[in-house]
């Protein structure tokens, strides 16, 4: 996976056969046109970004686009959109532990790993 700020699109992509970059424009653009319609947790992804952020849906949909390293906002964006479950994983004690889960269908389970420093790869 490479480390140019897209790690995580990538890492998500794999699953879908779509390059870092263009995930990360495509789920930009889904939160610029639906930002107040997509529920996390039952609380719609607009409220969770001025919460979380400070600013303004529309804001945050710009600063994705212009290379905002992803992290836990948008796996939960990934996985309302696409109802793919993810699990991720970090080895530690020479074994993977899982770290995070977010429920959904298993075609396909999204499977990453959190290699730290903001870090995501694959894991198949």
């Amino acid at each position: 996976m490479p480390a140019d700020g897209d790690c995580l699109f990538w890492a998500l992509g794999y699953y879908y056969d779509e390059r870092g970059p263009e995930l990360r424009k495509i789920l930009s653009k889904y939160i610029r046109q639906n930002g107040k319609q997509i529920k996390i947790n039952d609380i719609s992804f607009s409220d969770w970004i001025e919460w979380s952020e400070g600013i303004s849906y529309k804001s945050y949909s710009d600063r994705l686009r212009d290379g905002l390293w992803g992290g836990a906002l948008e796996m939960a964006l990934f996985n309302a959109i696409t109802g793919s479950a993810i699990s991720v994983w970090e080895p530690r004690d020479k074994k993977l532990v899982r770290i995070a889960h977010f429920e959904g269908d298993d075609k396909p389970h999204c499977h990453l790993v959190y290699m730290g420093r903001n870090h995501y790869g694959v894991l198949v």
